[in-house]
């Protein structure tokens, strides 16, 4: 049965990394083979019970450096010390702590039952018990989000009045998202947090998803939500580029925790950021996500934010006009070169990566027009608050700062489509490519001399 499941017709993520971050844990962890593990070959490496250890490392990573082992490691193996349902609990109990906003909306949803139920059924899959415990002692923060983008997937399944069984699937799928990161690399691990190069792990779901579909008592509704938790309506997300008709609800629930969270994390320890400040971040992100998983998580941060007083003062003011009025000066010529490159393919109906670049950046312009800031009175304005110091404005001018910084982020990821189009090796786009590379030119030196 093994054999079949894991054949070459159903890959499964690397094992080496893996090996690696067992035999790591060795000193707190006692990791053992619950089997005899061979290779393909069926040539016995380990004995049941032998530790995975230092010692052992060798004669796997010997085997493992030719070709995959017979059956994957993960399912060969048990870990002495799993997370239990109290640990587990005890770490969404300090996530709540940490973040009071959210723990008000836990309490008015009266969620501590349902959280319980949640915790003991996911750990009732072995081979999840498994990687959260190798997760959490490994990847600590990657864990905590996962925690919280968890626990906020059900409460936003629960506002939707989804069954049940759906706020577990997006309980689980939240919790187990990034457990494919185990599997990667630790050179594209940190080329990711080093560089930014999302590009480096942007297969992590693919890896999440082919463990997950391993496991005969999980819903494969599941998996298939933690494969699309990258993926947006516009066709800009990862793994595959999916567009809206081609998505399920419970992934793209994950996808708006994750951006919740993302955002709510703070930058320094003991930072609190507001729920209040999530809303612009929404607004840009309305379409580009499933409509009604937006408006349940923009009518949930609304619900229990605290009301909320501006940051600015009137001794800061200056200083944040002036950033915005440098922001708005950046974001309105990068996107008169976007639109400039977009001209060069604006008739192009077929093709999914054009129509991928051109759907996101109909998203962009909607959101920076609605909000005004592309309007040249707008900065006339801003320079008269600044003089005057109208204060009744200054959580108005806030929200269009922050809806500024995610308007440049969507910006930059519209900008690396275009960069990876032009690193594509075909001839397919070779008709644009003067006019795009001409406009990328343009966006680095602007990026340049802001930086300056």
């Amino acid at each position: 049965m093994f054999e079949k499941k894991f054949s070459k017709e159903r890959p499964y993520p690397d094992d080496i990394p893996y090996l690696d971050h067992l035999v790591s844990i060795h000193p707190v962890q006692t990791v053992r083979a619950t089997q005899d593990i061979f290779d393909q070959h069926k040539t016995r490496l380990l004995e049941q019970n032998a530790h995975i250890d230092p010692s052992s490392k060798s004669t796997l990573l010997s085997a493992l450096s030719q070709q995959p082992l017979l059956i994957p490691l993960d399912h060969c193996i048990a870990l002495e010390n799993e997370l239990t349902e109290p640990a587990l609990l005890a770490h969404y109990r300090y996530f709540l702590e940490v973040f009071p906003q959210f723990k008000r909306m836990h309490g008015g949803f009266e969620l501590d039952d349902a959280l319980q139920s949640m915790v003991a059924q996911t750990l009732q899959h072995p081979l999840i018990a498994q990687k959260l415990t190798v997760l959490m002692l490994r990847m600590p923060q990657r864990f905590e989000f996962s925690i919280a983008v968890s626990w906020l997937s059900m409460v936003i399944a629960l506002r939707q009045e989804r069954s049940q069984h759906q706020q577990m699937s997006a309980f689980i799928a939240g919790l187990t998202m990034d457990i494919g990161y185990l599997h990667l690399p630790q050179a594209s691990i940190q080329d990711e947090e080093t560089h930014g190069n999302v590009q480096a792990t942007d297969n992590h779901p693919i890896l999440s998803w082919q463990i997950l579909s391993t496991i005969d008592t999980l819903d494969p509704a599941i998996a298939k939500a933690v494969l699309e938790h990258h993926e947006r309506c516009d066709g800009s997300g990862f793994p595959y580029g999916k567009f809206r008709d081609e998505l399920g609800i419970t992934g793209q629930i994950i996808a708006m925790a994750s951006l919740v969270i993302h955002h709510q994390m703070p930058d320094e320890p003991h930072q609190q950021k507001h729920l209040a400040d999530m809303l612009p971040a929404l607004q840009v992100n309305a379409l580009v996500h499933k409509y009604e998983v937006y408006e349940t998580t923009s009518i949930l941060c609304r619900q229990w934010a605290h009301a909320h007083v501006t940051q600015i003062s009137e001794h800061t003011i200056d200083a944040y006009i002036d950033r915005i009025l440098t922001k708005n000066q950046l974001l309105r010529e990068w996107i008169q070169h976007i639109d400039e490159m977009i001209m060069a393919f604006a008739n192009e109906q077929e093709d999914r990566s054009l129509l991928t670049i051109k759907q996101t950046y109909v998203h962009i312009l909607g959101s920076a027009y609605s909000s005004g800031f592309l309007d040249e009175n707008y900065a006339r304005w801003l320079q008269h608050v600044q003089k005057e110091k109208v204060s009744g404005v200054f959580r108005e001018i806030e929200e269009v700062g922050l809806l500024m910084d995610e308007i440049e982020k969507h910006l930059q990821q519209t900008t690396r489509l275009f960069e990876r189009l032009m690193n594509q090796s075909s001839t397919k786009y070779e008709l644009y490519e003067p006019q795009i590379n001409q406009g990328l030119q343009h966006i680095q030196r602007l990026l340049r001399n802001t930086k300056e």
